[in-house]
């Protein structure tokens, strides 16, 4: 199991998420930031493109400062899970002040590159998951003691907030997994029958065949829970990162607002045409 103690916890889940993603994607921690410099509080842990300008800023302790652009997800690391210091409301609280305070585009699912662009049936074969735009964020909660939590301390904030400001997943090591699953609907069958991992229950189907609930879930043995409830996790943060699809950052407007340009652009002259092409050819 991990360590559980402040950034005992943080760093080797950081560092186990770097070992086990491809160069092209960026771990950190630190802030997010939108092109107008609206910035996020500290987040725990951040997954980033590692492409193109990965973060704008380091700091002397190693917090980042990422392009909202391009960040596929971001996650909370607890020790320990205290009911009355509410962690999990304070985390949706932080998702939708990202949600709201920040800013960028949201890609259309006929989106794949800046230059390319698939039609709507290409569109309509990839979207498995019936999502309405390409780059949705994916958040997660981490505790490594979950041993004080009960279903019932958060069941006022998942009645009464919208899907897209709650986590896709919390994850407890000793005590399972909350995510949203559909339940079939069988009026011949069975009263209650799971059917798949939705993961992002936002973008929920209409279907009178199916309802949409969170269900709080427990994997693996006594022995192995741990790495069976992290491994879930696992596998939700991969699905994620293998269907978004994010777009380069706008580095030229980040660095209009870093660099602070001040008064009205003074145009003094146009700038000279392309000389026209030779004729060529040789004589």
């Amino acid at each position: 199991m991990l360590p559980a103690a402040g950034n005992e916890v943080e760093i080797p889940t950081r560092d186990l998420r770097r070992s086990n993603l491809p160069s092209q994607y960026h771990v950190g921690h630190g802030h997010i930031v939108d092109a107008a410099l609206n910035v996020s509080s500290q987040l725990d842990l951040v997954i980033a493109d590692g492409g193109v300008s990965p973060i704008l800023y380091k700091a002397k302790d190693g917090s980042e400062f990422f392009p909202y652009e391009g960040v596929y997800a971001f996650g909370e690391i607890k020790a320990t899970y205290y009911k009355n210091e509410k962690p999990i409301h304070g985390f949706v609280e932080t998702i939708s002040t990202i949600q709201n305070g920040l800013h960028r585009a949201r890609l259309p699912m006929t989106y794949l590159t800046s230059t390319l662009t698939l039609d709507e049936r290409e569109a309509t074969i990839i979207n498995s998951e019936g999502r309405t735009y390409r780059n949705p964020l994916w958040t997660f909660m981490l505790f490594v003691d979950g041993t004080g939590f009960d279903a019932e301390h958060i069941m006022d904030l998942y009645n009464t907030r919208e899907a897209s400001a709650l986590p896709n997943l919390l994850c407890f090591l000793n005590r399972g997994v909350i995510m949203t699953v559909q339940e079939v609907l069988n009026p011949g069958g069975p009263s209650r029958q799971i059917g798949g991992v939705v993961s992002f229950p936002e973008f929920k189907r209409a279907d009178s065949r199916v309802a949409y609930r969170w269900a709080h879930i427990p994997f693996g043995d006594a022995t192995h829970e741990a790495g069976a409830n992290f491994g879930m996790l696992w596998f939700g943060l991969a699905g994620h990162l293998k269907s978004c699809v994010l777009e380069h950052p706008p580095l030229t407007s980040y660095g209009f607002e870093i660099l602070g340009r001040s008064g009205e652009a003074y145009v003094f002259a146009e700038s000279p045409a392309p000389p026209e092409p030779s004729g060529g050819g040789t004589t």
